[in-house]
């Protein structure tokens, strides 16, 4: 069995978002290296009309696309950091770098 993440890094957009169509290609190209450090990344639609996916998306307040979430440990007593909007590079690559230090801690 193959051992859950520390860190989740989860994206939440919708098509029609003109911010997501700019931020979340960029992300998307380099997420590759960061999963093959151990980071989970999912992008998950804000428009899913499934009652577990909106209670998820309630849990996290999630009120603007896209947001970007950072999940450590959630079972653990972790945190939780949140970002919202589209992002520019270096800010996208910070947060990826963010996530990979506090899944190495």
């Amino acid at each position: 069995m193959q051992p859950q993440p520390r860190v989740v890094v989860a994206v939440i957009s919708m098509e029609g978002c003109e911010a997501c169509a700019d931020y979340v290609p960029r992300l998307q190209a380099i997420t590759p290296s960061y999963e093959r450090a151990g980071i989970s990344v999912m992008f998950i639609d804000a428009q899913d009309p499934r009652p577990e996916a909106q209670a998820w998306m309630d849990k996290y307040k999630i009120t603007a696309t896209p947001t970007t979430l950072v999940l450590k440990n959630l079972d653990y007593g972790g945190g939780v950091w949140k970002l919202e909007g589209s992002q520019s590079d270096a800010a996208i690559k910070q947060l990826m770098d963010f996530a990979y230090s506090q899944a190495v801690r």
